[in-house]
């Protein structure tokens, strides 16, 4: 499972990455907003089991998003992405 969480003003804006990552074949994404937790200041990657590195780097690829970062304490879902 895949979660972009949106930290910007932009309405919507997660929803718009959620329609790329479906249209690139990622099934069971979600778009919500991003609470005060997430401190990141640029939009990241996050992932959480090694295994998931190279899913979560062509998430990014897909993305524009430069930073990739493993996170301990994500759980379900196996990605998260923060849009700032």
């Amino acid at each position: 499972m895949i979660s972009v969480l949106n930290g910007t003003e932009t309405q919507g804006f997660a929803a718009q990455k959620v329609t790329i990552l479906n249209d690139a074949g990622y099934a069971g994404t979600s778009a919500a907003n991003a609470d005060a937790n997430w401190t990141n200041t640029t939009s990241t990657v996050f992932y959480e089991d090694p295994k998931m590195e190279a899913t979560a780097k062509d998430i990014a690829s897909k993305l524009g998003i430069d930073t990739v970062r493993q996170q301990s304490g994500l759980g379900n879902p196996d990605v998260v992405i923060v849009l700032r």
